[in-house]
């Protein structure tokens, strides 16, 4: 947060000293008052349209412990032109859960370090992102619509280019099964890494790759709705309440129409979308089973011939496909480990010239660097003028 020197100035209207000053800065409007007298005045400030860095667990986790200079100095620019109002590094769950299954005795530091660099800015819950994103497809499906892909109200509660306030409050969040996760987090991989000896025999295109890998989660998607039917239907309560959260997505659509459409036309339609075009276009599946494809080609290229050694590798691929693919499409560049930056510039892949953000890692600290100057320079005239008025002092911490 950036602290500021508060009712510190005489005030114009009573004269009394050190009573008068700023108090908080809200929806981009000054606030500015005094202690004694209660005269209140409202500055409106300029208009802000800060760039949006994600940045991965692998750079924040660098950046706490200070031991690599390169992500020492990055994030100090960052600060830097955070405290300018130019950039917001949003924090996110995946950061949070990361974090969690950290066996470390600085964890709680590194959580708060965390959400102090994207001075309490944080990007919605992933399930709800998803949920919007298919939510807006299925309607474009059912209406023969053309898809608008993305909202910005998708990932954020508030406006994320609002000028910083002087404090924030930190909700925190509590994991309450780390273990159970992380045996579930193992066992996933393990599941993934079982089906690379089927990859391997394959002779699927990258293109056919994708389409098998958008099918296969629409397949998925289907049967636990099914499945949650039936075990409701058994008087499965517990285990209905229990069940994963796309479930209660894939329940949303299908409730849609309930008054005219009985259960099998709405259980065909769905079908239907979970298998169009309009499905693979959305963007977190269209990036997610386009990275998963990328897998599948270089598991045929042998590079995970090693299986036990595959598992290492791979222990946080999914977390990192979730947050570029969730992420990545709100935010205007991420920051990500090499492997998966080389990943995502996969010419075949086409995520670069289908999504805007830019992608950065420590293999492109000169680009990445350069982007940061071009941000700076950039700054507008009006804002940089009100910047020691809202912050006083901050060429000191700039």
């Amino acid at each position: 947060m950036i602290i500021t020197h508060h009712l510190s100035e005489p005030c114009p209207h009573c004269g009394q000293s050190s009573n008068y000053g700023n108090v908080s800065v809200a929806q981009s409007i000054l606030q500015r008052g005094c202690s004694a007298c209660g005269n209140w005045e409202r500055i409106p400030l300029p208009r802000l349209k800060k760039k949006i860095i994600y940045l991965d667990q692998f750079f924040l986790s660098h950046a706490f412990r200070e031991q690599q200079k390169d992500f020492v100095e990055a994030a100090k620019r960052l600060r830097s032109l955070a405290n300018k109002q130019l950039v917001v590094c949003p924090w996110s769950t995946i950061h949070e859960f990361e974090t969690y299954l950290w066996r470390h005795s600085s964890q709680s530091n590194l959580l708060e370090f965390i959400k102090q660099s994207a001075r309490g800015r944080k990007y919605l819950n992933s399930h709800h992102i998803k949920s919007m994103q298919i939510k807006r497809a299925f309607r474009s499906f059912v209406n023969n619509r053309a898809i608008q892909m993305i909202d910005s109200l998708d990932a954020f509660h508030s406006d994320i280019h609002e000028w910083d306030d002087y404090f924030w409050i930190d909700v925190g969040y509590f994991v309450n099964d780390t273990e159970r996760i992380r045996i579930g987090k193992e066992q996933a991989v393990s599941s993934l890494v079982d089906l690379f000896n089927e990859w391997e025999t394959s002779s699927n295109s990258y293109e056919q790759d994708f389409v098998e890998e958008s099918n296969d989660y629409a397949r998925s998607l289907i049967q636990l709705h099914i499945q949650s039917v039936q075990e409701f239907m058994q008087g499965s309560v517990l285990k209905y309440l229990n069940t994963p959260a796309d479930v209660d997505l894939v329940e949303a659509l299908m409730r849609q129409d309930s008054d005219s459409l009985n259960f099998e036309e709405r259980l065909k339609r769905l079908e239907s979308f979970l298998y169009s075009d309009n499905f693979k276009q959305v963007p977190y599946v269209d990036i997610s089973c386009r990275l998963f494809a990328v897998l599948r080609k270089r598991v045929r290229e042998g590079q995970f011939a090693n299986r036990e050694k595959a598992k290492r590798n791979l222990s946080g691929l999914f977390y990192d496909i979730d947050a570029i693919s969730i992420y990545g499409p709100y935010s205007d560049a991420i920051f990500i480990d090499r492997s998966m930056h080389q990943w995502l510039v996969q010419e075949e892949a086409c995520i670069i010239e289908n999504y805007s953000f830019k992608i950065y890692s420590a293999e492109t600290w000169s680009d990445f660097h350069s982007y940061l100057d071009e941000i700076e320079s950039n700054c507008p005239i009006d804002v940089r003028k009100m910047l020691p008025i809202v912050y006083p002092g901050i060429e000191e911490r700039t």
